[in-house]
């Protein structure tokens, strides 16, 4: 029984550092091509990443509070599909160095948040 635990450990050590060297293979693959990645934290520093976050997360604030409400929800839970996938678009087209089209994709964003989810009961019309 002995020998059989220390194969099978020596086995998932290897197996560990195997996957621990082709990490750092990749890292190192991604820090040569310049892109900035630090392991165990979130580099959000473009406008378009602060941008499309602070949307995303009031998205999701409105969404948790039309959902704990008495009432039936007016909404539904597709309708927050499109204006998530608009602020991931906007946040990619940003990072691309093509942020006049992020900007245009986040108005976009924001129109349909006022006119289909209609946060703070806003009549538009």
């Amino acid at each position: 029984m002995g020998r059989g635990y220390q194969l099978e450990e020596t086995a998932a050590a290897a197996c560990a550092l195997q996957v621990s060297q082709r990490s750092q293979h990749d890292v190192a693959a991604w820090n040569r091509r310049g892109d900035k990645l630090k392991l165990g934290d979130l580099n959000v520093e473009t406008i378009s990443d602060w941008v499309t976050v602070a949307i995303f997360g009031g998205m999701i604030v409105l969404f948790l509070h039309r959902s704990t409400t008495d009432e039936p929800p007016k909404d539904h839970i597709l309708q927050y599909l499109p204006p998530s996938i608009g602020c991931a678009v906007a946040n990619w087209f940003g990072n691309h160095h093509q942020e006049v089209i992020g900007y245009l994709i986040v108005l976009a964003v924001l129109a349909y948040i006022a006119v289909v989810l209609k946060p703070f009961n806003l009549k538009l019309w």
